[in-house]
């Protein structure tokens, strides 16, 4: 967003689940849209295919969430906050290993791919028509390469690389 632009309004967001009860209506609503989204284009996507896979009434799902995007972005910003969890992701790894490191950021990008091609899908779909959403996605895939042109010269101290060429290289691997 731009400093002349104005802001969005933005669509109040469905209050959480209160009860137990609620919390497993709420994932089972979020597994139910994952579900779908496997079989079903985004655009084709219906709230009725959600509540019919989740085995509730349609009504309920605006107990949830307003409405259907923003159970989807809500989707996606979970799996990017997955990707990006560094002390997850680099848990295990060795002090040093940097190689490791790097196989553990680009290991969870490709396996979201695997596991949820329904998600990623819809994420590229959405990421083409809600510019919140794009920069979203663009922010964290910077901040993925930024953390290995920060770390280039570590990973390889014997190569000299300018700022371009370690950015260049980043977006190669």
């Amino acid at each position: 967003m731009t400093a002349q632009s104005t802001p969005k309004k933005k669509v109040p967001d469905a209050p959480p689940a209160k009860t137990t009860k609620g919390a497993r209506t709420r994932a089972a609503l979020k597994q139910a849209a994952c579900d779908v989204l496997e079989s079903t284009p985004y655009h084709d996507m219906r709230i009725q295919d959600i509540t019919t896979k989740a085995g509730v009434a349609t009504g309920l799902y605006y107990h949830y969430f307003p409405d259907l995007k923003s159970l989807l972005v809500e989707l996606v910003t979970e799996m990017i906050d997955k990707i990006e969890d560094v002390e997850k992701l680099e848990g295990e790894i060795a002090r040093g290993d940097w190689f490791g490191r790097l196989r553990a950021h680009v290991r969870v990008v490709v396996e979201a791919y695997i596991e949820q091609p329904g998600l990623m899908r819809c994420l590229q779909q959405m990421s083409s028509e809600s510019p919140e959403l794009a920069a979203l996605w663009r922010r964290s895939t910077e901040r993925r390469l930024g953390f290995l042109v920060d770390n280039l010269q570590r990973l390889f101290p014997d190569v000299e690389m300018t700022e371009k060429e370690q950015v260049f290289f980043a977006y190669s691997l």
